[in-house]
């Protein structure tokens, strides 16, 4: 529409929904929780990903990270946001996206690493998934010979998932509730933390 629009032209067709879809969360931190409000406000169906909890609001279900490739499978989007580690690391693999429906699009707001690069291209040329909206990458800033730039069924922002006007706004009461937790070694109160990262 914004092509036509740029060359005048007036054409209608029906538009595709969010409603009845399906969004598949892998990782579920504080950023998946409120996306996940944000999903069920628009009727999307919310299924997370994650070994570290089992039931969270808004979502219908949460599967365990061993078995992936069965949430991909009805994951019309599936959002990454699952924090880099070595467990994680190309996490988002050919059989992981090899189980994702034709029509469904892949969307990483987590590190570059955690997605393997290389198989998600070829999986966008064969058209074996529609797309994908990518936010970080393999290697940053994206090299300027990365097919992706030019892939029409991909969307390519600089890392600007976490910017915002209001980011001091969002992000503080966060640190200020891991510090007090944190002075009061109430360290299993702390949320947003990798794990691994703590002492104990």
């Amino acid at each position: 529409m914004q092509l036509n629009q740029q060359r005048h032209v007036w054409e209608r067709w029906p538009q595709k929904l969010l409603w009845g879809k399906t969004a598949v969360i892998v990782g579920i931190g504080p950023i998946a929780e409120d996306l996940a409000v944000r999903c069920a406000a628009f009727g999307l169906r919310v299924i997370g990903v994650s070994d570290a909890r089992t039931e969270v609001p808004h979502f219908k279900k949460i599967l365990p990270r061993s078995r992936i490739q069965e949430a991909a499978a009805e994951a019309d989007f599936m959002v990454v946001l699952v924090p880099l580690s070595s467990q994680t690391r190309h996490m988002i693999d050919d059989g992981v996206l090899g189980a994702m429906k034709q029509t469904g699009i892949l969307i990483n707001l987590a590190r570059g690493p955690v997605v393997d690069e290389k198989a998600l291209i070829q999986r966008l040329r064969d058209g074996r998934i529609a797309g994908a909206a990518l936010d970080v990458f393999e290697v940053e800033p994206l090299p300027s010979d990365s097919p992706l730039w030019d892939m029409p069924n991909v969307i390519v922002t600089p890392r600007i998932g976490g910017m915002s006007d209001v980011y001091a706004e969002q992000v503080l009461p966060l640190v200020v509730h891991n510090l007090r937790c944190f002075l009061d070694g109430r360290l299993a109160e702390m949320k947003n933390i990798v794990r691994g990262c703590l002492p104990g």
